[in-house]
């Protein structure tokens, strides 16, 4: 038993929670951004979290592919990206 709680306040720590997710499939690597800054990556909006990852803002499709956006991403006046619009916003 104390070996769990050992092992459960090493991996709630930063560097043993950074070696957890470095080693978890599928997770971005450390890219160094800043936290809550935004981008459009190959027609996907990405957030920057506080582990200095980019992260989709967009789910995964039923197979398991990253969804992109139909109509190409951008990147708003107060710099948070999101799906352009098809019709290039007109109303």
């Amino acid at each position: 038993m104390r070996a769990l709680v050992l092992v459960l306040l090493v991996l709630g720590c930063g560097p043993g929670r950074d070696a957890l997710l470095a080693a978890t499939p599928g997770v971005p690597p450390v890219s160094g951004c800043t936290t809550g800054n935004y981008r459009c990556n190959a027609g996907v909006p990405e957030a920057c979290s506080a582990s200095g990852r980019w992260w989709p803002a967009l789910p995964r499709d039923a197979t398991g592919g990253q969804t992109r956006c139909p109509a190409g991403c951008a990147v708003n006046g107060d710099g948070v990206a999101y799906c352009a619009a098809a019709d290039g916003g007109a109303r």
